[in-house]
């Protein structure tokens, strides 16, 4: 497990919110964000970006603005998003297990405008 995550310092809460896609009235999609059904709140903590991460993702067409640990969390996963208590949203990029097992996970994140 990375030494840098620690119980204790999770204290940022954050929703979990999964994508739900509608058909709208031109043929398109509409997305709707909803909370996951159970235990969509969150405790995180904040973690640093390294530079070899940044230049990982960047070489798969992904962004990476943010990186939090968390407990793991079964909607913890690519394509869902987190939003933090002001109401700035953040896509999962990418998920990993911070240890053997499996109690933490880390996120990889992007800032959505």
């Amino acid at each position: 497990m990375d030494k840098d995550i620690m119980i204790g310092r999770m204290t940022r809460a954050m929703i979990v919110e999964s994508p739900v896609v509608s058909a709208d009235d031109g043929g398109g999609a509409e997305v709707i964000w909803q909370a996951v059904a159970e235990n969509s709140v969150i405790a995180v903590q904040n973690l640093q970006v390294k530079a070899a991460e940044k230049l990982r993702f960047s070489q798969v067409s992904r962004r990476v603005t943010h990186k939090i640990a968390a407990r793991n969390h079964p909607a913890l996963v690519t394509g869902n998003r987190l939003v933090d208590a002001e109401g700035t949203a953040y896509r999962i990029t990418e998920t990993e297990q911070a240890d053997r097992q499996g109690a933490y996970a880390v996120c990889y994140l992007e800032r959505m405008v």
